[in-house]
């Protein structure tokens, strides 16, 4: 099925095995109620490709650095926040470059090392004065030019280390105040504002080959659907107008932002041209809930996922977009 589960704690147990088995999910997501230690981790991942049984298996994590950090690791406990890199950009852009790429080099080793092939990272949205603490410093800065710099720099750090990266979040998440996992945030930013600004790093971005949607109302292009749930916004300014062409998968449809059962909103993302759909949470009875509700990725769409995670496997991605 097209979609993506979390599961409830550090051990896999014998439901989620078995939901996991019939459902055949294109992968799972951990946080750090999943992540103890090395050891475990890996386990743990083990288990996960055995209940679907294939190597084509995207194990995803955010690891951001700085305060979003879920690894238990050494190398990834000491990343700089991507907004205290983008302060250095301010200063030296050169330097910023070279630490971007280092420190995505850097939990690149780390996830390699524990099982992980996908990284929910960079951030690629702006922060203004007026943005949510829940962006805050986990963006590059104000400066397109800072982030579109400093967000191919670890794109290419995570790639030539053989970890698939996420650019979120699509088409941006910058002129949010309010934080999209409590309730749904509203722009009222004209469209021509945003080409100039937030759409901008995903449209200079837009050959990464997956991409995390916005939980976003923007009221000047859909006044009635959140990013995530809009034709409107996916076809004519992610697909369209930025040109993403990759995997789009949701921000976690558990969140506050969205609104109605949990049925309603995965047939929304699905409808609206998602192609992945993204549960976090790990409770069982909503993850068998998102399951039966859920697509199948076919076609060429499925095809570019087993291509990207077989070459995964392989590690072999340096050449993949750079």
């Amino acid at each position: 099925m097209a979609i993506i589960l979390g599961c409830k704690g550090a051990k896999l147990l014998k439901e989620e095995r078995d939901l996991f088995a019939n459902a055949n999910p294109l992968g799972f997501i951990l946080f750090k109620r999943n992540c103890k230690n090395l050891k475990q981790i890996k386990k743990l991942i083990v288990d996960l490709r055995l209940a679907v049984k294939r190597q084509d298996v995207a194990i995803l994590i955010d690891q951001e650095g700085g305060r979003v950090n879920r690894l238990p690791l050494s190398c990834s406990k000491k990343a700089l926040a991507q907004g205290n890199i983008g302060k250095i950009y301010a200063r030296s852009p050169n330097r910023a470059k070279k630490i971007a790429y280092n420190r995505a080099t850097a939990i690149a080793h780390d996830l390699l090392k524990a099982g992980i092939n996908t990284n929910c990272s960079p951030v690629l949205d702006l922060n203004f004065s007026s943005t949510s603490k829940i962006i805050g410093d986990r963006s590059f800065g104000s400066s397109v030019n800072c982030i579109v710099d400093l967000g191919k720099e670890t794109c290419r750090g995570f790639l030539d280390s053989g970890i698939i990266p996420i650019i979120k979040h699509i088409p941006g998440h910058g002129r949010a105040s309010s934080d999209s996992h409590i309730k749904l945030p509203k722009v009222s930013t004209d469209i021509s504002l945003l080409k100039k600004s937030d759409f901008l790093p995903f449209k200079k971005l837009n050959f990464v080959p997956l991409a995390m949607t916005a939980h976003i109302l923007f009221s000047k292009i859909d006044s009635l659907e959140p990013a995530t749930c809009s034709k409107k916004i996916i076809k004519r300014i992610i697909r369209d107008y930025i040109n993403f062409q990759g995997l789009l998968i949701t921000d976690d449809i558990s969140m506050g932002a969205l609104r109605g059962s949990l049925q309603k909103r995965v047939k929304d993302s699905f409808n609206s041209g998602c192609d992945v759909v993204l549960h976090c949470n790990g409770i069982l009875r909503e993850m068998e809930i998102v399951a039966s509700t859920a697509n199948i990725l076919k076609g060429k769409k499925y095809n570019n996922f087993r291509y990207l995670y077989n070459k995964t496997n392989k590690r072999d991605l340096k050449k993949f977009i750079f």
